[in-house]
């Protein structure tokens, strides 16, 4: 007989997510202030609207609830057609003023969907139709989402990819998809050049991955990223100090994408290091209570979440050292962007209620 026991609530978890949160606010507050000012006469303007999202998102992560897979892929194919213009790209669905990215949405709907299919199959995964059914609830939001933005479908892809290693007994492909990743990262630049051929991806898609591989002849593409390194080596071992960055006024938007470089400008190496200790630390917990889980589904989960920050942090962090294409994926709880700072928060909720039960024979 199974019965279920609860344990008490996850205060390590709650704590680290609200501690780089509380930091990561202020560091986003000190990398848009000039960028507020000049477009908004209004320093705190991103800071304001982050704050509202960080509260909304606690008030989720104590109170979730569901959402469903396909509803999420409605709402892509919906920003694909009455989706807003955002730099060259549709990612967005406006709604009295506030963009929601509907693209997040999918990211945690896969993490549920996944898990609960290969729990109900788990005995039946070596069978190449249920291989074949598993890839293709990986290919297809990958496919519909990489449509608009790529960056968006390169992350659901790894956590279908990682979900599927961890309930999956065969290594071989998994090995040859490593492969593959690697052949593909080494000769990108000559990839690119054969899919813009027969014309697969988007101009700003390509021109970004010929930036970044022949970074001479695309140097106005490469403005935010060159800006974004000087602002590293300039931060130096201890950085300028908090609020003292001058690269801020030269990156566009740098609340963004580009929000590690101010990080790293005015906190140093230091202070960039104790970020991404604080990163490994949140999601080491994540799989210490992956690990202690007996039912699969729920495990399956919490690893879906941690591949989720872990691989947004790595590919953001990789951008700002130009290390892969500039890709427009966000920093984990640090970005300004109330769609990604909800959405994170909910998968964090999902992970403490998984972290309050266990199931006992």
């Amino acid at each position: 007989m199974i019965s279920l026991k609860y344990k008490k609530f996850e205060y390590v978890l709650f704590f680290l997510v609200l501690l780089i949160s509380f930091f990561g606010i202020i560091v986003m507050y000190s990398a848009s202030s000039d960028y507020a000012i000049r477009n908004f006469s209004y320093d705190r303007y991103f800071f304001d609207r982050q704050a509202v999202f960080i509260i909304l998102g606690i008030i989720i992560l104590l109170v979730v609830s569901y959402i469903f897979f396909i509803a999420s892929l409605v709402l892509v194919v919906g920003t694909v057609l009455i989706g807003t213009i955002r730099r060259g790209s549709i990612r967005w669905i406006e709604v009295n003023g506030i963009n929601i990215q509907t693209s997040e949405l999918v990211k945690l709907s896969l993490i549920l969907f996944l898990s609960n299919f290969v729990s109900r199959n788990i005995y039946y995964l070596q069978d190449v139709k249920y291989r074949y059914r598993l890839f293709m609830i990986i290919l297809v939001p990958f496919l519909i989402v990489s449509i608009n933005n790529l960056s968006t479908g390169i992350i659901i892809f790894f956590i279908g990819f990682t979900m599927y290693y961890v309930s999956s007994k065969k290594y071989l492909p998994f090995i040859i998809m490593t492969i593959i990743f690697v052949f593909v990262y080494i000769y990108a630049y000559e990839i690119a050049r054969i899919i813009e051929d027969i014309g697969l991806l988007r101009e700003y898609q390509l021109e970004r991955i010929f930036a970044w591989k022949n970074p001479i002849d695309y140097q106005d593409s490469n403005y935010q990223i060159i800006q974004a390194l000087y602002a590293i080596a300039s931060g130096g071992i201890f950085g300028r100090g908090l609020g003292q960055s001058l690269q801020k006024s030269l990156i566009p938007e740098p609340q963004n994408d580009m929000v590690f470089s101010i990080l790293c400008e005015e906190l140093g190496l230091v202070g960039a290091f104790i970020f991404i200790f604080l990163y490994i630390v949140i999601i080491c917990r994540i799989i210490y209570i992956a690990l202690k889980q007996k039912d699969i589904e729920a495990m399956l989960i919490c690893f879906g979440v941690a591949e989720h920050i872990a691989v947004q942090a790595i590919l953001n962090i990789c951008v700002n050292l130009n290390l892969v294409p500039n890709t427009g994926v966000s920093l984990p709880f640090i970005s300004y962007g109330g769609s990604s700072l909800v959405i994170l928060f909910f998968e964090i909720a999902i992970v403490m209620n998984i972290s309050k039960t266990y199931e006992k024979k």
